[in-house]
């Protein structure tokens, strides 16, 4: 379902080599000289080997929308700043041929231990675009193993136990204890990213929300959601804030507080005129609260925002396994009477 923290742009070889001459004191010659020259040529070695972890957020960004919030929706534009540093081979082979000269100054293990993290941030991320999440339980294990303190790996890791533990569960929430299992995990890393985390990410915070609701935790999750939205405000995430919002709105209806989630969608199609979703859960909820014209009403808004649309959110399928049960119950109800009350106005 990116990603979780921005990376800002590092100043330039000459820029850094300034700022740490003016904090030495002044060269005298001899061993010191060299240790300055040393020093410069190790300034790109060590921004090769920090970048690592920057490609790995980066890469993963396109395919993290896919699983944000409880009902699968991508997003179109990403929330996160995709600047890196990223050098070119001919650059890094430059850059790794300084080794040897550096064998006295440099501890071997860096340069392997650097190059698998980096070989592994890759893979993690074709993984998870294919949708391989138990490859990438198993990659995100060995990048933990290399850094622990690694805040996205451990969202990352959440975020495929909780796609495995959602796989496959019925309309009536039924589930193996495997699956309960990894959603507990899920649960548990995400809680360990956001204690690693300089800054709290809406994104985890959401994705826990989720598992916590698959748990039938529903009120843990509806404080989650909330938490998730103020922060995707206070970061200025305007393109995801809805996820939360919607996601607060489907669980406030699921534990039966109707005109509370239909005030939260009013407050979504208020900020977001063209979220689709938001008319067509309005529907499922009016008409669970007995509004059957209300219902129908909400459902030609939507229909109003594009054709296809209104063909797609025409079949259930287009919910299945993106909301709740209850919600899921109540649109069928809608849908099956909707779809029948307008062949009978189109016979006659």
């Amino acid at each position: 379902l990116t990603t979780t923290a921005a990376v800002s742009p590092r100043p330039s070889r000459r820029q850094r080599a300034q700022s740490l001459n003016r904090h030495r004191r002044p060269a005298k010659g001899g061993l010191l000289v060299m240790y300055d020259r040393v020093l410069l040529l190790l300034l790109p070695l060590s921004a090769f080997l920090a970048s690592a972890d920057t490609r790995i957020q980066r890469g993963a960004g396109s395919a993290w929308g896919r699983t944000v919030n409880m009902f699968p929706v991508r997003i179109d534009r990403a929330v996160h700043d995709r600047k890196t540093i990223r050098y070119s081979r001919p650059q890094r082979r430059r850059i790794m041929s300084t080794l040897p000269i550096l064998g006295l100054f440099i501890n071997p293990s860096r340069k392997s231990l650097a190059t698998t993290y980096d070989d592994l941030s890759e893979e993690v991320t074709k993984a998870f675009r294919k949708g391989e999440y138990e490859k990438v339980q198993s990659i995100c294990h060995k990048l933990l193993s290399i850094d622990p303190d690694a805040t996205f790996v451990w969202s990352l890791l959440g975020t495929s136990e909780l796609i495995l533990g959602s796989r496959n569960i019925t309309m009536s929430g039924a589930m193996t204890e495997e699956q309960r299992g990894l959603l507990l995990d899920a649960i548990r890393h995400f809680d360990k990213s956001e204690s690693l985390a300089k800054e709290k990410d809406p994104l985890t915070i959401n994705n826990k929300a989720n598992a916590l609701g698959l748990l039938d935790r529903w009120e843990e999750a509806i404080e989650n959601y909330e938490v998730a939205f103020q922060v995707s405000l206070d970061t200025r995430m305007k393109d995801f804030e809805v996820i939360p919002m919607m996601n607060k709105a489907l669980a406030l209806f699921e534990i039966r507080k109707d005109a509370q989630a239909e005030e939260q969608l009013h407050l979504i199609t208020r900020r977001h005129a063209d979220y689709e979703d938001a008319y067509a859960a309005l529907s499922a909820i009016r008409w669970g609260r007995g509004d059957k014209f209300g219902a129908a009403d909400s459902f030609d808004q939507l229909c109003q925002l594009d054709y296809g649309i209104c063909d797609a959110y025409s079949d259930i399928r287009v919910v299945l396994g993106r909301w709740p049960k209850r919600a899921i119950r109540t649109y069928k109800q809608f849908l099956e009477a909707y779809i029948d009350t307008k062949r009978q106005t189109d016979l006659t």
